[in-house]
């Protein structure tokens, strides 16, 4: 007898093979695989497949994500990812399923209420100052900074090499950016250039052979990047506890292998310090355009989210930062 689990990831195997002959970007594969996955794997511990759920399943697992705190755009993904999965079942001769694309491209997202309800909070440059103060190892305290001034995310900053800083254009290319969208360059404020031209010098090479990759902040282990976002994730957190400006913004509970696991939500982490750069711009006066491009936000809906109180934006907020004298000598 067929397994049904395996007729399920034969179908988003295929699904996931069809994209890579079309030359979907590489980010955008792998998020689309994590989506799958997760989604799948919901599926299983209701004892239905791809092809024989139906409607209210899909509901179920996306009332199940926003329950976990899960933010609009990441919700969206999801409902995208599967929507896309559906539309790929449809146009197969030899495959039916009980759910269709054209149901959940038509199923709208209002009325649900986003990530858990938690408002991310902005640090204040003093609680900066005591965050930078706090860390035990200058690769981590650079990373803190360099989210900081250039409101890179945490997979980003993890993969940024030596020939991605073009110190005589001043900026930081990014690549293979959230959403799959092409690389851009992000404004580099002198004040980060020269720490970064310092620790390439010096403190980088403390590092197990950091001459056998390129990666800006290589882990210790001289394996090259950092592997996941908890290797910086972690170190940020810890660095806050330290300096007294840790806080718990809420929790929120999911089952995982049968037991019940309560998750806890931080105020301070690397993400906390990217939206802290862009609420910083916009307390400075930065224009909005300004503000949207600093974020790499398509939407300008988004980067408003972010706030709470090209070469012409760039100046202005590398001149932003490099007014701030105080953090000179974090």
């Amino acid at each position: 007898m067929t397994d049904p689990h395996r007729v399920r990831h034969e179908v988003s195997k295929n699904w996931l093979e069809l994209r890579k002959a079309r030359k979907s970007t590489e980010h955008s594969i792998r998020l689309s695989a994590c989506n799958e996955r997760q989604y799948v794997d919901f599926l299983r511990d209701l004892g239905v497949d791809l092809l024989s759920e139906d409607f209210k399943h899909y509901l179920k697992f996306l009332s199940y994500k926003t329950s976990l705190g899960r933010a609009e755009e990441t919700v969206r993904g999801y409902k995208t990812t599967i929507q896309n999965i559906y539309h790929y079942v449809d146009t197969l001769s030899d495959k039916t399923a009980n759910l269709s694309y054209e149901i959940i491209k038509g199923h709208s997202l209002r009325g649900y209420s986003f990530a858990g309800g938690f408002e991310r909070q902005a640090l204040t440059i003093e609680e900066v100052e005591k965050l930078l103060s706090s860390f035990k190892y200058l690769r981590n305290k650079l990373m803190a900074f360099t989210v900081f001034c250039t409101g890179l995310r945490n997979k980003a900053i993890r993969n940024l090499r030596l020939d991605d800083i073009d110190y005589e254009q001043s900026t930081i290319r990014v690549r293979n950016p959230k959403g799959g969208g092409p690389a851009y360059s992000a404004a580099m404020p002198q004040i980060l250039s020269l720490k970064l031209k310092q620790w390439e010098k010096v403190g980088r090479k403390s590092h197990s052979s950091p001459m056998e990759h390129n990666y800006v902040f290589p882990s210790k282990k001289g394996i090259g990047k950092l592997g996941c976002n908890a290797s910086f994730g972690i170190p940020v957190k810890k660095a806050a506890e330290r300096a007294g400006i840790q806080d718990i913004l809420g929790t929120t509970t999911e089952t995982r292998n049968g037991k019940e696991i309560t998750r806890k939500w931080s105020k301070v982490t690397p993400h906390a310090l990217r939206h802290t750069y862009i609420t910083f711009l916009k307390n400075s006066g930065a224009p909005s355009e300004a503000r949207q491009q600093a974020a790499n936000h398509s939407d300008m809906s988004t980067t408003k989210r972010y706030e709470h109180t090209e070469g012409e934006y760039d100046n202005i907020i590398r001149s932003i930062f490099d007014s701030q004298k105080r953090l000179r000598d974090f």
